[in-house]
């Protein structure tokens, strides 16, 4: 990850951290997919509601624009090391 991969993702975390709201029906997608298909880039394709809100936290972050598409490109599946944040 580089400091915009970075600086995208804290913002969506701050994004989260003000609207708690979110965190369960994000969780609870990310739960079904996961049981449904297991952590692999494929199955990051079906978490839909976690994508929108990604978008939706970098569109109003000013600062973190241009990142999201570069996220595709990682190697490893961007929640294979925040699974512990969804248990």
């Amino acid at each position: 990850m580089n400091e915009r991969h970075v600086q995208a993702f804290t913002h969506a975390l701050y994004t989260l951290a003000a609207n708690p709201e979110y965190i369960h029906p994000l969780r609870d997608e990310v739960h079904r997919v996961v049981e449904e298909r297991g952590w692999t880039r494929d199955s990051i394709a079906d978490l839909r509601e976690v994508d929108s809100f990604l978008k939706e936290s970098m569109r109003i972050s000013s600062s973190s624009r241009a990142c999201l598409p570069l996220f595709s490109h990682l190697r490893e599946p961007i929640w294979s090391g925040l699974a512990s944040l969804f248990q």
